[in-house]
């Protein structure tokens, strides 16, 4: 099904600009730019066969699926930022975050932050 595309507001579009002035001309979309991850490339490579058994071992792709490309509520973390996965794997591990059903926080208890950095760089290097 194919979504008709509809003509921004004049107001939406005064608003952009005058963000973009007050930006000093910088674009709204620079600013939101995401940032690189802190891992370098060739680190993400090296490790995601190690990785990777860490993750089935962790069952990450029953709910994430194989590529970590998600499914129906379970978000895609294939290609997600290095440092954003660890803080949600840590926050969940230690119960400052939860989901709804409950499951991530019983799948990461036994983490150890060696596991999460692993787990977080063979996210982050998936497409």
């Amino acid at each position: 099904m194919r979504i008709p595309l509809r003509r921004p507001s004049p107001a939406l579009v005064i608003s952009c600009v005058a963000l973009t002035i007050a930006l000093g001309g910088t674009s709204y979309a620079t600013v939101l730019a995401v940032p690189k991850n802190s891992v370098g490339t060739d680190q993400l490579k090296n490790g995601a066969v190690k990785n990777k058994k860490i993750a089935d071992n962790a069952l990450c792709p029953m709910c994430h699926l194989g590529g970590f490309s998600g499914q129906n509520e379970v978000p895609r973390v294939a290609g997600q930022q290095y440092d954003y996965v660890v803080k949600q794997l840590q926050d969940f591990r230690d119960r400052r975050r939860t989901n709804d059903a409950g499951n991530m926080a019983a799948y990461t208890r036994g983490l150890t932050d060696e596991e999460i950095d692993a787990l977080a760089q063979y996210a982050a290097s998936l497409n």
